[in-house]
Order: C-alpha cells, then structure tokens, then sequence
C-alpha cells in the first residue's frame, strides 16, 4: 500500500512540474538561454575574425593573444 501511495505522489509530482514548465516561463529561459548562445558565437567570430586583424598590427610583436591577460596585475 505504500508502494502505491509513492507512485501516485510521484506522478502528481511531475504532472504539477509539467503544469509549471508549460506556463511560459520555463520556455522563455530556455529560448533565452539558446540565443544568449548564439550571440556568443556571434561576438567571439566577431572579435577572431574582424577586430582582432585590426589590433594585432597595433600591438608590439605583433600578436595581442600572446601579450596575454592584461587584467592580471
């Protein structure tokens, strides 16, 4: 009889998760999640492919990445 209580709170359990997750919020966070991603990769190529070409002449030696992280004092 016990066994059985469990699994009726455990479907209850995720039958409420299932409600909650539908909502929206829960789905905003992950489109959220899934574009801040994207925007990432989207600003990273940037600075790799188009700034960085830019700088790297300006810089002594020539190599800015290799001057290392300049936060670091």
């Amino acid at each position: 009889m016990g066994m059985r209580r469990g699994r009726q709170s455990l479907g209850g359990f995720f039958h409420d998760f299932r409600d909650f997750a539908l909502k929206g919020n829960v789905m905003e966070l992950a489109i959220a999640v899934i574009i801040g991603g994207a925007f990432g990769k989207i600003v990273t190529s940037f600075v790799q492919d188009v700034a960085m070409p830019l700088i790297n002449p300006l810089v002594p030696g020539g190599r800015l990445a290799s001057h290392g992280d300049c936060s670091r004092h």
